[in-house]
């Protein structure tokens, strides 16, 4: 993603990763030895700098 993405773009990919992630989670067939829960966290972290690129931008 480039600087000049505006924040509901990041908020938008970030609710995507955590979706896939919780889809991982909730899967018994796949096992990733706890990765999964790194991934609904790196979505969680996308979305909150989302949300503070889109404050700071107003």
């Amino acid at each position: 993603m480039k600087n000049t993405d505006s924040g509901k773009k990041y908020i938008l990919f970030g609710i995507q990763v955590s979706l896939i992630g919780g889809i991982l989670v909730l899967d018994d067939n796949i096992d990733f030895n706890g990765y999964e829960y790194s991934i609904v966290i790196l979505g969680l972290i996308l979305s909150i700098v989302g949300m503070s690129k889109n404050k700071y931008s107003s």
